[in-house]
């Protein structure tokens, strides 16, 4: 019964957290494999409030600038804080308020 877009949970360092799958919560219909090679988990967060953004490819250093600017996934703007100076579409995200969006669209299950 949960969201697609919930893929599962990984144990990290013994503790269990949630899985996200942002390209299934951007795009119903559409998910990342995790069972495919270049699949990966970017782990993050403080405390109690750990997750995992399942993502495919390498990780790249990006140069970050402050001002936001409008991107095509409408769903992901409201918690967009930045963006690479190189590529627009590349976002930095307010990871703590979306969580907290994910947390309460599964509440509402």
């Amino acid at each position: 019964g949960a969201p697609p877009w919930l893929a599962g949970a990984a144990n990290v360092e013994g503790r269990i957290v949630p899985v996200i799958d942002l390209v299934a919560w951007l795009t119903p219909g559409r998910f990342i494999d995790a069972r495919a090679k270049d699949a990966r988990l970017l782990v993050g967060g403080d405390g109690e409030d750990v997750a995992a953004v399942l993502f495919q490819g390498m990780p790249r250093l990006v140069r970050v600038g402050s001002e936001p600017q409008a991107i095509e996934q409408d769903r992901l703007t409201p918690y967009v804080i930045g963006h690479d100076i190189n590529d627009l579409h590349t976002v930095t995200l307010d990871a703590p308020r979306l969580i907290e969006a994910l947390i309460e669209e599964l509440a509402l299950r």
